[in-house]
């Protein structure tokens, strides 16, 4: 007997986090400061590489800077 299965088409949903680096750097872009430290409640490693992350897959993030001073994420423009 053949097991019974199906597959299904449907694109993979994003992963959360990604949406939440998104807004930081879109809320960023559009604020006035040339630079801003970013709190948010995550590691700073986690932080830092999140918003690398997003910076390397989204074009439109390409004009941000992430700088990382001991503990504090900073963005710059």
């Amino acid at each position: 007997m053949e097991p019974k299965f199906r597959l299904v088409p449907e694109e993979i949903p994003a992963i959360s986090k990604a949406t939440v680096y998104e807004r930081i750097f879109d809320e960023f872009i559009a604020g006035k400061a040339s630079t801003a430290r970013v709190e948010y409640n995550k590691k700073p490693a986690t932080l830092h590489q999140g918003l690398l992350k997003a910076k390397r897959q989204i074009p439109r993030f390409s004009q941000v800077s992430v700088v990382r001073r001991g503990d504090a994420i900073y963005l710059k423009k």
